[in-house]
């Protein structure tokens, strides 16, 4: 997935980067926004949760069928409803 730079992924952390957000209150609300409103478009399924102090999405993948492909569509998901958010 190194062909998506505006994402830091990592095993502890996944963060999008180029959304506008003010201070770190406002950003850990922001990624709420975007967690409730992808779980709401249902095509994919991710959670959050707090790292010291920082919301960051979450998603685990336990299903060894999962492909690139379905990762690839987990972030153009992930980025098409932050960016519908950022504009609102």
């Amino acid at each position: 997935m190194s062909d998506r730079p505006e994402f830091d992924l990592s095993p502890a952390q996944f963060r999008r980067f180029g959304y506008r957000v003010v201070d770190l209150i406002a950003q850990n609300t922001f990624t709420r926004h975007v967690v409730d409103a992808v779980q709401r478009n249902g095509r994919v399924f991710l959670t959050a949760t707090d790292l010291h102090g920082m919301t960051v999405l979450r998603v685990c993948i336990v299903n060894f069928r999962t492909t690139a492909t379905g990762l690839s569509t987990l972030l153009d998901v992930i980025s098409e409803i932050g960016q519908a958010l950022s504009r609102a």
